[in-house]
């Protein structure tokens, strides 16, 4: 469970706040009482960067990882004719014809 750490204090609370970090406390940030944010303490600089490699090798696995499994049919963006008779068939507005024009 994170502590709590209200963010209307002096700057010295600043110290307190990365203090607590330090100490590898995760605090919820609030501001009269309401909470706006989360505050986690940094993982060393060796573990983060094995942290963002992991992240970006495996964004990398899923670019190109359906290729050839999926197909579009050669009519696929062909327009329908009932839904383009459906778009035409009404007036838009009272007192137009069924072409859109007063």
């Amino acid at each position: 469970m994170p502590g709590h750490f209200e963010l209307t204090r002096s700057v010295d609370g600043l110290r307190i706040l990365a203090d607590r970090l330090a100490r590898g406390e995760e605090l919820d940030l609030t501001v009269d009482g309401r909470l706006v944010g989360r505050a986690v303490p940094a993982l060393p600089d060796g573990e983060a960067q094995q942290v963002r490699e992991g992240v970006a090798a495996r964004r990398r696995s899923i670019i190109g990882a359906c290729k050839g499994r999926a197909w579009v049919a050669d009519d696929a963006f062909d327009p329908d004719p009932d839904l383009v008779a459906l778009f035409h068939a009404d007036a838009l507005l009272p007192g137009e014809d069924p072409g859109g024009r007063p």
